[in-house]
Order: C-alpha cells, then structure tokens, then sequence
C-alpha cells in the first residue's frame, strides 16, 4: 500500500503546484512539492462506478488521473491510453487483477457432438454447464448416451475441473436449454425431449417434442422430471425459479387443444407459457399469439410479481399482437401480471428481420433486449446495419416505451445470443461473428468465414467499450456469458471439431464432432493466461 501512496503522491505533482504544501506539518520535505503526513488517517482518493468514471470531461482523460473504482475495489489511474488498477498490491492495465482468476479455456466432450447452451457460476464458486451429448463413454462424458441426443449437465469448480458430470435422457433426443441454481442449492434445468417412458424420462410423451423439465439436487441427482406439452411440437426456450418457489416455463407451441395445451392455437406457432409449483405441478399455462409464428425466448421475473418476456412475432395486429410488424419479423416484448395476464405488449423491430433472443431487467426500473437484426434506419432501428445481421440492443423503460437502440456488426452475419447487465452498470453480451475487421468487428476471424465468439461490452447508454473475437478455424458461437465474482465473464458455446489447436484453442485437444468449449476471461475480455 505505501508504494501505491507514493505513486499518487508523485501523480499529483502533475497538478504544477507552485510550492512546497505540507499536509499534517509544519515543515514539508524540501523534496517534495506535496507532504502529507499522519498517524491517524489516511489519503482518500474520488470514488466512483466504472460508468461514473467514464462520464468525466465526457470521456476525455488526462493522463495521471486517478480514481478509486467501486465496483472493482481498486485504485485506478489514467495512463493516457488505458485505466491501470492497483489491486492488493498488484497492477493490471484496465481494471481486473488477473491472479484472481485460474486460466480457463477447455474444450469438454466425448467422442461424437456436444453443444453447450447455458452456465452459471454456483455459490460455491464454480460453474455449472448444461446442454446436450450425442457422446457415450468416451473424454469427458462418463455416463451411458440413452437415446440419440442427450442432456449433458458438468459441474465444473473454481479452477474449471470437473467435479462431476452427469448424461440424462430417455430413448430419443433430449437437450438442456437453461439452467438456475435453486434456493435449496441444487438446480433447475430445462429442454426438449421426445422421449417416452424411458431412459430418465418418467412421464408419457405427448407429442413429438415436449417440454422437459429436471429438478436436480445439488450432486445433480434427479429429485423429479415432468413433460410438458400437446399434440404437436413444444419448443422450449427459458426457465426461472420464481420468488414463491415455483417456476415459469416459455417457449413455442403449435400444438391446439391437446395434452397440457388447453387452448386454441391463433396461427402456425404461438409462444407457450407455463407457471409451475416447487414440485412441477402446473399452476397455469397461457398461449399467446397472432395469426402468424410466434415464439418466446427469454424470461424474467419482475419486482410486482409479474413478468416481462422476449420473443418474435411475424404477426401484425392480430390476436394478442396489438402492434402492427414493422417487417418480416419482430422483437415481441410482453408484460404479465403474475397470473399471465397480458398488461402490455409491443413490437419492435426495421423493414427486414429482428428476433429478441435474450432480456433482463436493468437496475433503472426498465429492461434490455438483445438480439439481431438485418434492418437499417427503418422502423425502430435507427442505426444502418453494418453487413448482412447485426447485433441489436434495445433499452426500454419500465412501460415498454424505448429508450435508445445500437447496432454493432461486421460486413457480415452477427447474431446475439445472451446479455447480462455488469455490476458497473452497463452491459455484456455473447453471441457469434462470421465478420473480420470490419465495421465495429476490430479483431480478425480465426475461422476464415466460420464464425467466431464475439464478446461486445457497452456501458449503461448502449455505447461500445470494447469487443473480442475468439475462435479456431472452423464454427465457434457463445451461447451464454455471466460475470463472475471479482468482474470476470464465464463464456460458454460449442466448437468444431476441426477448430481445435488452431488460433485461440492452439493446445486443446478435439474429443469429437463439436465440444463444449468453456473461456474464462477478465474484466476486459482478456483470456487468462497460464
């Protein structure tokens, strides 16, 4: 600590004071323009949020600058290219310290395809990964493959080990879509399944795909699995454990009438929502649509005990589509009430295509969307489109009414498909890039027309702070990103066999068709390294 005084100390003699200050004496060093001395207390530097800092002189530093950042509990000064951090001792240009942080970069699989879809960090520091394996005792897969397809949940701890791994599924296909730690710190997981009575699959099917829910404990042992759905297709998407221990369930349908769907279907597709009770018991279930495809795709909880959710809508003011669709498709926001009753619904989107893919409430009352769109200054998309699709952020106040959009892409196709707000206020987002140093695109693709990880960080009003590309030769895309403790993100997505020890996986070894491949990165998307 007293090195880091010492180097504020010698920063603050930038301020061309014109003599000798004694701080707490009477007689300052001759050395020193500025002496402080004391016993008693000590310096206490401007403290603020990394948005705080970056909206002085609008952005514009001067070099020596220096701040204490509270959202990362660290010293920091302005070097006149980038913010240096002194935290417990230790300097890391930008903001996070490194050596809190074991290097991560994995690829987990078994001999054939695994795709990873969801991860959150679990109280106890680790990482928890669900998605789906067509893998059978082979790497790192050690349970017996079912059926075709089957749910592949890994516990993973701090380090990235594997604690344990555990393959679900009945005699067809199953995939786990979303994941949440419980409040009795085991899990809930969601997906598909077109199993029956077999395998872990305990219910009778419905139709050809069903919603298929698992409640595991906190070794991944199953506590109780249920399907849900009709006659046709179910689609599932989103899972989240609600406040009264329940949990709410969104997705697609174009069943009508049939099974656990109790109504009639308003187009081809509609979006299906389902409230259960702690023991998977239907509370009630809603279907939602207009004349054409519609689907929802992520859900949250909002404090009035309602909630706000996020899809695509091809209808235009018809059935419970009130908007008329600006395009092809559109962002479709709704608003419940905790019954699911629709409050509100609006659509958003250009002239061409958008879907919403992800939305979370913000810590201002309203919400973020994200997801990708082909349009250009047309509708609610006031940006021009960088190439082919683009990423699309949307801010929206608590009524649904918009705040500001963003576009960011390359010369060619971006799709996001997961955001979260930081601790700093702002946002973070996954998805995948088939762009090479082109529009806001700045680093080059690895996969010479495949597509990469894309990692885009913005601040609390949507502007870009900096953006990453990961990725080997071949198809790479991330799925699902979190911070982490300390400030980090945890990125999961799948991976091509043929990536492997090529640009960012150089080293790691392909277990089959595609891999889970699991990146730790720092505060400013830098890998670890070893």
């Amino acid at each position: 600590m007293k090195k880091i005084l010492l180097m504020i100390l010698m920063i603050i003699i930038s301020l061309n004071l014109r003599a000798q200050v004694g701080i707490g004496t009477e007689n300052p060093d001759p050395s020193a323009m500025l002496d402080v001395e004391s016993t008693e207390k000590g310096f206490l530097p401007p403290r603020m949020t990394t948005v705080q800092r970056d909206a002085i002189n609008s952005g514009s530093f001067t070099e020596g600058l220096v701040i204490y950042n509270t959202d990362i509990h660290c010293l920091q000064f302005w070097n006149a290219t980038e913010w240096v951090s002194f935290c417990e001792g230790n300097t890391d240009p930008g903001g996070g310290d490194d050596d809190n942080y074991p290097p991560i970069n994995y690829r987990l699989g078994g001999s054939d395809m695994d795709r990873a879809y969801s991860v959150i960090q679990t109280t106890d520091g680790g990482y928890i990964v669900v998605g789906e394996s067509r893998s059978s005792a082979s790497g790192d897969v050690s349970g017996t493959n079912k059926g075709f397809t089957d749910s592949w949940i890994v516990k993973l701890d701090a380090s990235g080990d594997i604690e344990w791994d555990k393959l679900y599924g009945g005699n067809g296909s199953e995939s786990a879509w979303s994941i949440q730690q419980t409040t009795d710190g085991g899990y809930i997981i969601g997906g598909n399944s077109s199993s029956s009575a077999s395998g872990n699959v305990s219910g009778a099917g419905k139709g050809n795909d069903d919603y298929w829910i698992l409640k595991l404990d906190a070794s991944g042992n199953i506590v109780w699995d249920k399907l849900y759905g009709g006659s046709g297709t179910e689609s599932f998407t989103s899972i989240r454990q609600t406040t009264d221990g329940g949990y709410i369930v969104t997705g697609s349908t174009n069943s009508s009438n049939s099974g656990d769907v109790n109504a009639t279907n308003k187009g081809v597709r509609d979006a299906w929502i389902v409230k259960l009770d702690a023991s998977g018991n239907i509370d009630w279930k809603k279907l939602y649509g207009g004349s054409g495809n519609e689907s929802v795709n992520s859900v949250q909880q909002t404090p009035d005990g309602g909630y706000i959710l996020a899809g695509v809508s091809q209808s235009s003011a018809s059935g419970n589509v009130s908007d008329v669709n600006n395009g092809g498709q559109d962002y479709w926001i709704l608003k419940l009430d905790a019954s699911g009753n629709i409050a509100w619904d609006k659509l958003y989107g250009g002239s061409n295509r958008e879907v919403a893919a992800s939305i979370e409430l913000t810590t201002d009352g309203g919400f973020i969307v994200a997801g990708i769109s082909a349009s250009s200054v047309s509708g609610d998309v006031s940006g021009v489109n960088n190439g082919g699709e683009d990423y699309w952020i949307l801010k929206l106040d608590a009524s649904g009414n918009k705040v500001w959009d963003k576009l960011y892409g390359g010369s060619n196709n971006e799709s996001a498909l997961d955001m979260k707000q930081t601790a700093d206020g702002g946002y973070i987002i996954a998805g995948r890039s088939m762009s090479s140093a082109s529009g806001d695109v700045s680093g080059v693709n690895n996969g010479a027309g495949a597509t990469d990880y894309w990692i885009v960080k913005l601040d609390a009003f949507g502007n870009l702070i900096w953006e990453k590309l990961y990725g080997g030769i071949d198809a790479d895309s991330a799925n699902s990103i979190q911070q982490i403790t300390g400030g980090g993100y945890i990125v999961v997505g799948d991976s091509a066999h043929t990536s492997a020890e090529n640009g960012d996986q150089t080293g790691l070894i392909s277990r089959g068709n595609y891999d889970y491949w699991i990146l730790l990165l720092d505060e400013n998307g830098n890998l670890i390294e070893p």
